[in-house]
């Protein structure tokens, strides 16, 4: 048996070099599934192939789990901790809390594939956020609009805000599920303005810690 094998390294977050410490085959008939063309019934075996495996760069360990029906042919593969959709950045730890907690679940949900729970989540920092800018103004149009009059956002994150809002209505009210790409640009306005606010926190944290020039005499 080859020992190594190149695979996706959850840790290191792409394929890398892996040393094989395991790996063992179980069946199970788990299942009836009908067969149309000839008209009858029969079982389904399940083979399921285990592997853990060593990533050679970072010492994590992963985990293959490959269901493979042999009744019908249909195979489905599982890595534990799997390749996520998109990676929670490391600077949200930097926000309040309410903020952590909120896109912690709305990440999880979107590497699940739960993508309307996704954007209802989405939706929910956006609302967070602009309370926080400018208060409980009432709709989120007014708080957009004073958002952009106070030079928090620019009109084209406004317009990009306004379509995130309402996608997210539509996620709640009318069933909408979103695709994947658009999540990922939601995701992508969100990052930037709550990093930006990150960054406008510390340069006035340096300021303030910074000796002012000594007065010419």
């Amino acid at each position: 048996m080859n020992t190594k094998k190149k695979a996706y390294c959850h840790h290191c977050g792409g394929k890398t070099n892996q040393e094989i410490l395991f790996k063992e085959t179980e069946f199970d008939t788990r299942e009836v599934f009908f067969e149309s063309l000839k008209g009858e019934s029969r079982w389904v075996v399940e083979q399921r192939e285990w592997e853990i495996t060593k990533c050679l760069g970072c010492d994590f360990l992963n985990l293959d789990i490959e269901t493979i029906h042999v009744g019908n042919k249909n195979t489905t593969s599982q890595r534990i901790p799997g390749n996520p959709r998109r990676q929670v950045p490391s600077w949200i730890f930097g926000l309040d809390r309410k903020y952590i907690e909120i896109l912690g679940e709305a990440y999880s949900a979107f590497n699940n594939g739960s993508f309307r729970l996704t954007l209802m989540g989405f939706r929910a920092v956006i609302d967070i956020f602009m309370v926080d800018k400018v208060g409980d103004t009432g709709s989120f149009s007014s708080k957009l609009a004073l958002l952009e009059q106070e030079g928090e956002i620019s009109s084209s994150q406004k317009q990009l805000l306004d379509t995130a809002i309402d996608a997210g209505n539509a996620s709640s009210h009318r069933g909408y599920c979103p695709s994947e790409e658009t999540l990922h640009s939601i995701a992508s306005i969100i990052e930037h303005l709550l990093n930006t606010t990150i960054l406008v926190t510390k340069i006035k944290e340096i300021s303030s810690a910074t000796p002012p020039r000594p007065k010419r005499t």
